[in-house]
């Protein structure tokens, strides 16, 4: 069950109310103590039973339904890179870190332009991303080095989208209002740079 600090419980309410009408039902924490259990009006009574094998005779579950679609989807990972498939993992999960931070919760338009610059970024370099919330609401996407040169992709919620060069050569910047013609030369040319040190 989704546990919130009171703050989060204010912050949040409509979302929180929603999940809760929707059968999630959360608690509200007051010091690190559960104070208030939020469910939905029409949500079972604690304790009452619920009416098992009332489709009984009606439906069928064939024998493998744990199993369905496996095969499509492997086809769809079947062309995608291991370490993608590890960003993208990381990227589905940015908005939760960053509750579990007490961030602000990345926008959709933040995870949108991280997800694309994702892929074209790795179509330029293939190698491990790290991909995380910062603190002030934006999606990071670092491709580190190991030796600590990196180039940083940070997608702010408003759309915009700042690119920072850490290489021993020097510290560049860039900074853009849309992540529309992104990536541009200076980013190719910093992931460029970066491969170049790797080798």
């Amino acid at each position: 069950m989704h546990v919130v600090n009171m703050h989060e419980a204010k912050t949040h309410l409509s979302r929180l109310v929603e999940a809760a009408a929707n059968g999630e039902p959360f608690v509200i924490e007051r010091a690190g103590k559960p104070v208030v259990k939020v469910v939905a009006v029409d949500a079972p009574a604690p304790g009452a039973s619920r009416q098992l094998g009332f489709l009984a005779g009606r439906i069928s579950v064939p024998s493998d339904f744990d199993r369905l679609g496996a095969g499509d989807v492997e086809a769809l990972f079947e062309h995608f890179p291991v370490l993608l498939v590890e960003a993208f993992r990381d990227l589905h999960q940015v908005v939760e870190e960053a509750r579990e931070q007490d961030f602000p919760e990345p926008s959709e338009v933040a995870t949108r332009n991280a997800a694309g610059l994702l892929r074209q970024m790795f179509a330029l370099s293939s190698r491990r991303y790290e991909i995380y919330p910062t603190p002030d609401g934006e999606v990071a996407i670092d491709a580190p080095d190991g030796h600590g040169q990196s180039v940083l992709v940070l997608c702010s919620s408003s759309g915009g989208v700042l690119c920072l060069v850490n290489m021993k050569a020097g510290h560049r910047r860039a900074r853009y209002s849309s992540a529309a013609n992104l990536p541009d030369g200076f980013v190719r040319e910093a992931l460029a740079d970066l491969d170049r040190q790797d080798h």
